[in-house]
């Protein structure tokens, strides 16, 4: 029988270099539950209703559901796969891969994807944390228009607006108190992104608050995280049901869920709803991040990763779908009080989850216990997704410098004091505007070209017949046809489409009908060639630095090292194959 390496007290992400052990999770339970509570996160609550609002409900899950199928699902199980046989982190499984696509180029990509990923989502999560603040009251803010914040059009029912309207008002535009409580008392936001206006202060303070949290946590070493899953993983699902239930059960909410269901097959003739859902699929289940190779390296070596992927792509994706619900059936409410078309209620954006969730809520008896328990969950689920974005970010500094490593904790201070300050750009009275191009640059055709590096790298790189034989080695069969195929042709050819109608169907940024200046326009591409450049500079690095042969210098960089699958062979006592 094989004897199974103990796990060892050190921080995840790192191994015992004096005894040469690496960490397991302590039970299967607790990885799964740590993969759930890592990719269902804010991108399912938060980033999920709203580009299915801006894309026309139905219309965006019909290709949502085929990225899902031929991207999303095979990339999940690839990365579990790669992380698992090889027992190693992000920048190492890469360079054992392909050298040209180590560290120096897919994991220089995926690195500064997560950092700009972490700056602007540690952002929403002040949001959710100033949210919470304000659910501590009687009657919460958001629910009534009698509040120093509201203007003449902040309406609770539409009937009464019209009615007791003057002639100046009646040609205004009602708006609700939870639309009004977002935009003027959040954010106070300004006329656009030349407008920055001063630091709002509460957002500041809670900003802080989470970077704090997330330093204490990483520095102390997440020793309990698969235990702390169990909530962050549970927890969400309790909440979105009760104000599912609320929400169908409010008039007019059937309304918002036909516009949820009901596609418009013209609208699916617009690449960008076929960019914004495979993006969306790929930043929902965390894939081309790093952060699912490094948490399957800790699993036992026969664990069965392709049930775990299958099994946890599915309930992410059910989350979205379900989240949704929620949200439609509120804004099919907000459409009936306001006497509008589901489509004019609110303006997509990255506020809408937090002017659908809020309404649903204020409509609920006890609203402010509601309230207290939606924002604390959206806090809990966003930090766990931000603790992997930030570890990843660290851990690759620290692979990268080896002389920092016992200086962990000053660097993880570093990084999070920049991120800090960076975002400040983000929470201004026009930190919507900045926070709009990190969300929409950030992950966007740079994500896209990375999955398909990956695919690439491991099927035709590395080959998908040795990948096939190292997977059944662990789980003792080989994957099936489907994603075999889809490894090798669909999931490249189908993101490789996806990337180049993302770069010739590109146009300029706005924010609810917003049109950024030009130089606004140049800073988002800067943001998203950050990343994106990292990968042919350091290819071609990898292939032009060494010495020898081109012939030579080509072949090294795209051969695997042998070195090490050798070492993982004579680890497990695996049968020798050639490389």
């Amino acid at each position: 029988m094989t004897n199974r390496v103990q796990p060892v007290v050190i921080e995840v992400g790192e191994s015992s270099e004096a005894s040469g052990q690496r960490e397991k999770w302590t039970s299967k339970a607790d990885f799964i539950a740590s993969c759930i509570g890592y990719a269902v996160g804010l991108g399912n609550i938060w980033r999920f209703p709203y580009l299915c609002y801006k894309n026309g409900g139905a219309t965006f899950l019909i290709p949502y559901f085929l990225t899902l199928i031929t991207c999303g699902i095979p990339l999940f199980y690839l990365e579990l796969a790669l992380g698992q046989y090889l027992s190693l982190g992000t920048i190492k499984a890469w360079a054992v891969v392909c050298p040209a696509l180590k560290g120096l180029c897919i994991g220089v990509a995926m690195v500064i994807i997560s950092f700009l990923i972490s700056i602007y989502y540690n952002v929403v999560i002040s949001w959710s944390l100033l949210y919470l603040y304000h659910s501590f009251a009687s009657v919460v803010p958001w629910k009534s228009c009698g509040n120093s914040w509201n203007t003449a059009n902040c309406s609770e029912d539409f009937r009464n607006f019209t009615a007791n309207c003057t002639t100046f008002n009646c040609s205004m535009t009602a708006v609700s108190p939870s639309q009004e409580f977002w935009e003027r008392r959040i954010l106070d936001v300004s006329n656009g992104i030349d407008e920055p206006g001063e630091i709002r202060l509460p957002l500041a303070t809670t900003l802080f608050i989470s970077w704090i949290a997330v330093f204490f946590c990483i520095h102390k070493g997440i020793k309990s995280s698969g235990k702390v899953a169990y909530f962050t993983a549970i927890f969400p699902y309790i909440v979105l049901c009760i104000l599912l239930v609320r929400g169908v059960t409010l008039p007019g909410a059937l309304d918002g869920i036909i516009f949820y269901l009901k596609p418009d097959v013209e609208k699916l003739l617009e690449p960008q709803v076929w960019i914004d859902a495979a993006t969306q699929i790929f930043f929902s289940l965390s894939v081309g991040l790093g952060g699912l190779v490094t948490y399957a390296s800790y699993n036992e070596f026969n664990n069965n990763c392709e049930r775990d992927a299958v099994v946890v792509s599915c309930i992410n994706c059910a989350t979205s779908v379900g989240g949704g619900f929620v949200i439609f059936s509120v804004i099919g409410f907000m459409a009936h009080t306001l006497n509008r078309e589901v489509a004019q209620v609110v303006s997509s954006g990255p506020g809408l989850g937090f002017v659908a969730y809020p309404e649903g809520i204020a409509q609920m008896p006890a609203a402010p216990v509601w309230a207290v328990m939606f924002f604390f969950m959206l806090f809990t689920i966003g930090l766990g997704s931000q603790f992997v974005f930030t570890e990843t970010t660290i851990r690759a500094v620290l692979d990268t410098f080896t002389k920092l490593r016992p200086y962990k904790g000053r660097c993880l201070f570093c990084l999070c004091l920049i991120s800090y300050l960076i975002g400040l750009s983000c929470v201004t009275k026009g930190g919507i505007y900045v926070l709009n191009i990190f969300d929409s640059q950030s992950g966007g055709i740079s994500l896209i070209c990375v999955v398909v590096l990956e695919a690439v790298a491991v099927s035709w790189g590395y080959g998908v017949d040795k990948f096939s034989d190292n997977i059944k080695d662990m789980i003792g069969k080989k994957p099936s046809k489907y994603f075999v195929i889809c490894w090798k042709y669909v999931t490249p050819l189908v993101a490789t489409f996806i990337f180049l109608g993302s770069i010739t169907q590109w146009k300029k940024i706005t924010y609810n009908g917003y049109m950024y200046p030009d130089w606004a326009q140049a800073v988002a591409w800067l943001l998203a060639l950050s990343s994106f450049l990292a990968i042919p500079i350091f290819a071609l690095y990898a292939i032009f630095h060494p010495k020898g042969s081109f012939r030579e210098r080509l072949r090294k960089a795209v051969s695997p090292n042998v070195n090490v699958l050798n070492t993982v062979a004579e680890r497990h006592n695996l049968p020798s194959r050639p490389r």
